[in-house]
């Protein structure tokens, strides 16, 4: 699966999860707590959904990296998805599809 791929379908689950957002919104730096607004409700529903798409990953090392260090931005969740426990299954995953 290419970088561009899952940035792509990120982009496009966040906008879904939160309405009005803009895409101009949803870049790397943005931090999904403080800059666009995320609860833990909205965050459990985007991991449910990145566990059911073809990314199908436990965000679970990501995220206790992320809130002790304030490191919760698009950009460090889309490398968390195509390197580390993620990379087999995103970077395997030739011909499979992401769904929202």
């Amino acid at each position: 699966m290419h970088r561009q791929e899952v940035e792509d379908w990120l982009t496009q689950t966040i906008l879904e999860l939160q309405d009005g957002l803009g895409r101009e919104h949803v870049v790397a730096s943005a931090s999904l707590f403080r800059d666009l607004g995320f609860d833990s409700l909205t965050f459990e529903k985007l991991v449910g959904m990145i566990e059911s798409s073809a990314l199908s990953c436990d965000l679970t090392p990501w995220y206790f990296r992320a809130a002790r260090y304030g490191e919760d931005t698009i950009g460090s969740l889309i490398e968390f998805l195509l390197e580390g426990p993620c990379q087999t299954v995103a970077n395997g995953a030739e011909g499979a599809s992401l769904r929202a």
